[in-house]
């Protein structure tokens, strides 16, 4: 059957429109327009003390000593994200909290800087902590957004000294490879994985990466002489960490909502083993040093936190905790740990359980301590 000029417009417009409908209905979807979740808590929760806003990562070690990233400003937030941390006078440190001790306030380590170091315009992300359990040295690697005009991201390398509780500056590591840098996992004293969560460090190319679902996001590692792409086509890589056994790496993918396990090879390559679907946005994994299981801080409605970074003074956005259970690199069960509305804390970002305790630590808000009096 042939169709005259104005019947084939009409149904070139409806074929369109109809593909239009089906995308934007996608697109609510993935914001989570749609979800709801009911609030939970394992316990009793409070603000952990001493703890300044805005302590977005933190790598907790096998005694519980929990070294914690404050006062991240990457280059793409916005205004109102810049007039919050005046408000709230957050600047970029770095703080000491005992999980073991977890009434006693964090204490704020002093950094002891070097020619290539500027505290000044430190602004730490993610961070990862290589234990030298033959000499006790604690390396430290923290991403950093330097407060500077157009300056690229680094990673940065400290040293703990725990006789005067001070980080001493050892090296800033920076490269074309280094596009919006997000988390670091140590692989050594010298090497380590990082994740770029976009390809384009400006507000503009990232919300264009998201709406239009590009996949440009990366994960290289430095061997301590190159840096080698070692997985890519991902949809927002967020946190990044690695078992105790050192075989695989796990990595949040943001805006694909899933977690990737990779085995990873002696050259530190990565091949990816499965992809399990979180239908939540992860920011940042925590490994237990004890059991292999992760723990998540995840954002349950996507739209809510992407409204919550846009104007962090007048909204909030939900929280939520994932708690999953591995062996050999796959999953063998979940749970959903914890559920706020965003009153208590918006923007989870990173949790880990130690001690009969939940520490849960957020983007531009609060860090808080619960009890654990569910099974884990």
């Amino acid at each position: 059957m042939a169709f005259g000029g104005r019947t084939l417009a009409v149904v070139m417009a409806t074929v369109l429109l109809a593909v239009i409908i089906q995308d934007f209905g996608r697109l609510m979807v993935r914001l989570g327009v749609f979800s709801h979740f009911y609030q939970h808590h394992p316990g009793s929760c409070k603000p952990v003390p001493g703890m300044p806003l805005a302590s977005e990562d933190f790598h907790t070690l096998s005694d519980g000593l929990t070294f914690i990233s404050s006062g991240a400003m990457p280059p793409v937030v916005s205004d109102n994200f810049r007039l919050y941390f005046r408000q709230h006078n957050i600047r970029g440190r770095i703080f000491l909290y005992d999980l073991k001790l977890p009434d006693k306030e964090v204490k704020e380590l002093k950094v002891v800087t070097s020619d290539t170091f500027d505290e000044s315009t430190f602004s730490p992300h993610g961070i990862s902590v290589w234990e030298d359990n033959t000499s006790g040295r604690h390396t430290i690697f923290v991403v950093n957004h330097p407060l500077r005009e157009l300056a690229p991201d680094t990673v940065e390398k400290f040293v703990f000294l725990p006789a005067t509780q001070e980080l001493k500056h050892l090296a800033t590591f920076s490269a074309p490879e280094m596009r919006l840098v997000n988390d670091v996992q140590a692989t050594g004293d010298n090497s380590f994985y990082f994740t770029n969560c976009h390809y384009y460090a400006t507000s503009a190319g990232m919300m264009a990466e998201v709406l239009l679902d590009l996949p440009w996001s990366t994960v290289v590692h430095y061997d301590g002489t190159s840096y080698t792409v070692v997985a890519e086509g991902i949809k927002s890589a967020n946190g990044i960490a690695m078992s105790t056994d050192h075989k695989y790496v796990y990595v949040a993918v943001s805006v694909g909502q899933e977690l990737r396990v990779f085995h990873r090879k002696t050259d530190n390559s990565l091949t990816l083993q499965q992809a399990i679907p979180l239908h939540t946005l992860p920011d940042n994994i925590m490994v237990d040093p004890k059991t292999e299981d992760l723990y998540i801080g995840c954002h349950p409605i996507p739209l809510k936190i992407l409204s919550y970074l846009e104007a962090p003074i007048d909204k909030i956005a939900p929280s939520q905790v994932l708690h999953l259970r591995m062996s050999k690199g796959n999953m063998t069960s979940s749970q959903e740990l914890l559920y706020d509305d965003g009153h208590m804390i918006s923007a989870s970002s990173s949790a880990i359980v130690f001690g009969g305790k939940l520490l849960v630590s957020s983007i531009i808000h609060t860090t808080i301590i619960c009890d654990v009096n569910v099974p884990v």
